[in-house]
């Protein structure tokens, strides 16, 4: 276990960049994009003090907007819906002094290339720099996790973000993952509580994570 843990703490590849202006958020239906975009947010904003506006491009999921919409108004911050990309022109003017705008995509397949293209054409049309996370349920199966980077490789990204880990009873398919997809690891959403349930990733973590160090650590305790 000794050997194993070095192993992965040198072999994992985490990222903690917050540089960029425009951070998008994409991945399949159900992954936790909405609420992970919320969490970061929330850290941005009460933890870095940072001026941060909310964007919503999703118009196929019922209630999305009206979420973001809900959690807009309570950290204070703006929220715009944008519907096609010439709605960009409108908006970025507006919003040359805050430092980052997080902006929601819908979950789609990508199984066809009408869909690429909606994303690449929902892309603001100026901005500084873009930093795009995959967003992925950690409670699905390798070949889906696998599948499912392959489609956004058309389209882009540039880490990925992990959900559900208390859904998950195995967290094994993380580094699977990490393995066979040149990417790095940016956060892991843990729960559904805002912003508590929201962590950027650490090689420790993962190692915690695969080796179940805490959680036989607490049966010890318990027994």
């Amino acid at each position: 276990e000794s050997w194993m843990a070095k192993y992965i703490l040198e072999t994992t590849p985490i990222t903690y960049n917050l540089a960029q202006q425009f951070h998008l958020f994409v991945g399949p239906s159900g992954s936790g994009k909405t609420s992970t975009l919320i969490k970061l947010a929330s850290d941005m904003i009460l933890n870095q003090r940072k001026r941060v506006a909310i964007i919503s491009t999703d118009s196929a999921k019922v209630g999305a907007t009206e979420q973001m919409k809900i959690f807009a108004q309570i950290l204070n911050v703006p929220f715009l819906a944008i519907r096609s990309q010439s709605d960009w022109a409108h908006v970025i003017p507006h919003l040359p002094h805050l430092d980052h705008l997080l902006v929601d995509f819908a979950g789609l397949n990508l199984r066809n290339h009408e869909e690429v293209g909606y994303m690449k054409r929902m892309l603001p049309l100026e901005y500084k720099s873009i930093r795009t996370h995959l967003v992925l349920s950690s409670s699905s199966k390798d070949t889906d996790l696998l599948d499912c980077a392959k489609r956004y490789e058309e389209y882009g990204f540039d880490d990925v973000i992990f959900t559900g880990l208390d859904e998950a009873s195995q967290h094994g398919n993380i580094y699977n993952f990490i393995r066979k997809i040149k990417t790095e690891i940016f956060a892991f959403g843990i729960g559904t509580k805002v912003p508590e349930d929201f962590e950027f990733a650490t090689a420790e973590r993962l190692v915690d994570l695969l080796l179940k160090i805490t959680q036989n650590k607490k049966q010890e305790a318990q027994t």
